[in-house]
């Protein structure tokens, strides 16, 4: 469904408190100026604060005779300043998941992206614009409306190919559930969970048939066609990540790394946990990289996680 520091505060907060602590110490280090604090400001860079509000921060400078050392001093600390940026709290998972995404496709010139599960192209939107990825992108989506918005971003990318078949565990027709959020659609048949956790959205209204094919089989296809040689894998497929990839052992360790949902608590039925998926993945020689919840405002729940799982080889690698 869509490393670093995640500021999780109850609003938006700014990152960089070095940056910060130079431009008071700037003010503070230059005697005999009466250049003064916009109040907003001397509230952020407080001692004891771990986060601070994402207000707008300025210097009010008051007074006509800047010294040269004061002016050097400001510019240097507005320069580390620039490094600041303002996160809102419902998209701090998302730092976590760009900022490991961008060291893996840059460690290991990843040439190739399946996003399997693609709805309406969430995760290719970001890929591209956030994590500034810019190769092959092989986006799969079954449900006709995701599908259709699907196409149509991506008519507007050359190197975007989608399909609407599911990538599953055989290869040849299943029902599909299509449920009320197009996001929770699945091969698999929903769980019945309290109607406030996601507002029915997961609820099924009806079941088509689609065309099914199993990895290996695209894979091989398709790498005929783009002649691809570090292959990415993403799966977002609602329950159904496990059996595509423990259905294609023999093609999985094509991919230098996996991203796929686990279930902490399970959202469809014949589902495996998260403890069981890692340690069918770590058996396939895929270790974890990197965790993050996908998903916000359930607090005290979590439901799902997702992972990105490194094959065992590369441990050791860097290219760049």
């Amino acid at each position: 469904m869509h490393m670093g520091c995640t500021l999780a505060a109850s609003e938006p907060c700014i990152q960089n408190l070095e940056a910060l602590h130079d431009i008071k110490q700037s003010v503070l280090n230059t005697k005999g100026q009466k250049y003064l604090l916009d109040p907003h400001l001397s509230r952020c860079i407080g001692s004891h604060a771990a986060s601070y509000p994402a207000q707008f921060i300025e210097i009010s400078l008051r007074g006509v005779n800047m010294s040269k050392k004061f002016y050097s001093l400001l510019q240097r600390a507005l320069r580390k300043a620039a490094n600041i940026r303002f996160v809102d709290k419902r998209k701090g998972f998302e730092l976590i998941e760009v900022e490991a995404l961008q060291s893996l496709f840059n460690n290991y010139q990843v040439d190739c992206v399946f996003d399997v599960g693609a709805n309406v192209g969430q995760y290719a939107s970001l890929i591209r614009e956030k994590v500034r990825y810019h190769g092959s992108l092989i986006s799969f989506e079954p449900q006709p409306d995701a599908f259709a918005t699907l196409s149509k971003r991506a008519a507007k990318d050359d190197f975007w190919y989608v399909e609407s078949s599911a990538i599953s565990s055989t290869d040849g027709n299943a029902r599909f559930n299509i449920s009320h959020g197009s996001e929770f659609s699945s091969l698999h048949a929903p769980v019945d969970l309290p109607k406030k956790a996601f507002h029915g959205a997961q609820a099924t209204y009806k079941a088509i048939d689609i065309i099914t094919e199993r990895l290996e089989s695209a894979v091989d296809r398709i790498r005929r066609e783009l002649h691809f040689k570090r292959p990415f894998l993403k799966l977002d497929t609602q329950g159904h990540d496990h059996d595509i990839i423990m259905s294609s052992k023999s093609t999985i360790r094509d991919f230098i790394a996996i991203q796929t949902e686990l279930s902490i608590r399970p959202l469809y039925e014949n589902t495996v946990d998260y403890m069981e998926a890692i340690k069918s993945y770590e058996e396939l020689g895929f270790f974890p990289c990197a965790f993050f919840p996908n998903n916000f405002g359930h607090f005290p729940h979590l439901y799902e996680i997702d992972g990105i799982f490194i094959r065992d080889d590369l441990l050791e690698q860097r290219y760049v």
